[in-house]
């Protein structure tokens, strides 16, 4: 596996290079796996996740892998990385329904086998909206710096995330 994620890093290097020839000013962002499998790597081997026991913290490993090499390449290629890992450690496929985001291969709740439900789209969603909110304030006060006739005059938290600008 170590192998083919190597292969896919310069797919995603000329990916984001491709939208930023393409759109030189959009702020890009590239965002990562959840945590799919358990952070200690016990496995939950049933009818619904049949892995073996073993392959859980090979599994595990792999997507860490993969997230490093994604964030790599964001870092490689001036784009972000949106960690979604990290804020859904403990919500894995093995957690009982209602505990887990992310869903067995046969869900129980709606969503497709071995993504995110509800409540792991929404997590993942938070913390894009916090990257975001995190570029646009770090944009406004790039704007407030190099635009001597702006200043930045109120931002506000995370769910209103906005920039008033104002001429001196």
């Amino acid at each position: 596996m170590k192998e083919k994620i190597g292969q896919i890093a310069p797919k995603i290097s000329d990916v984001i290079a491709g939208i930023h020839q393409r759109s030189p000013h959009a702020r890009v962002m590239v965002v990562g796996y959840p945590d799919l499998f358990p952070e200690d790597g016990v496995g939950c081997t049933s009818a619904s996740v049949p892995f073996a026991a073993g392959d859980f913290a090979y599994l595990r490993d792999t997507e860490k892998e993969l997230n490093a090499m994604l964030a790599g390449q964001a870092a490689l290629a001036d784009a972000q990385y949106v960690d979604t890992y990290t804020p859904t450690i403990g919500h894995d496929v093995c957690r009982p329904t209602g505990e887990r985001w992310i869903e067995t291969l046969a869900p129980a709740t709606p969503a497709a086998p071995m993504h995110p439900n509800a409540e792991g789209e929404q997590a993942m969603a938070t913390a894009v909206e916090q990257a975001v909110a995190i570029a646009g304030s770090t944009a406004c006060n790039a704007v407030t710096r190099h635009a001597g006739h702006r200043t930045l005059s109120d931002v506000r938290g995370p769910a209103h995330r906005a920039a008033r600008f104002s001429r001196e």
